[in-house]
């Protein structure tokens, strides 16, 4: 009881300083992984609504993980449905050490490290769906606590 107590008010936690720390989300939304254990079969899940394909947003992962992680970087495969239908799957490869062993991110315990992919303008309007899957040769993926997903507002100049 008392860890589910502590994943929720990491959760929150997250939550707050996500708004609170100065960038322009269009949409940010993070995915808690049980027991920090990513296995292949917990595809998470994300869905938002684009109306303007005129405009270039950048995407990207937020990724949470311990100093357990056991691998120097990730491998996360980016599945997409589009408005239409039509589907499409990016490999992303994330560098969470450096080859020193040191870790990338903010936090102690745990690192949080924002991966922006691509500035892209959306092509369709409507309901996009993303899952994200990890691409690692392994089943269980140990010290990620969270994966998320954003599109960010364009900055005005």
């Amino acid at each position: 009881m008392n860890r589910t107590k502590i994943l929720i008010f990491c959760i929150i936690s997250v939550l707050l300083l996500s708004a609170c720390n100065g960038k322009d989300f269009f949409y940010h939304e993070n995915s808690a992984i049980a027991g920090e254990v990513w296995t292949t079969d917990n595809q998470l899940p994300f869905r938002f609504s684009i109306a303007d394909t005129t405009t270039a947003h950048v995407v990207g992962l937020t990724v949470r993980y311990t100093l357990h992680f056991p691998k120097q970087n990730l491998y996360v495969f980016v599945h997409t449905t589009f408005p239409d239908g039509t589907l499409a799957c990016d490999t992303v490869s994330i560098n969470l050490f450096a080859m020193d062993g040191t870790p990338y991110g903010k936090g102690k315990r745990i690192k949080e490290l924002d991966v922006p992919m691509a500035k892209i303008r959306f092509p369709q309007s409507g309901q996009y769906s993303i899952r994200l899957e990890q691409g690692m040769r392994t089943d269980a993926l140990e010290g990620m606590v969270s994966m998320g997903f954003y599109v960010m507002k364009p900055t005005e100049k």
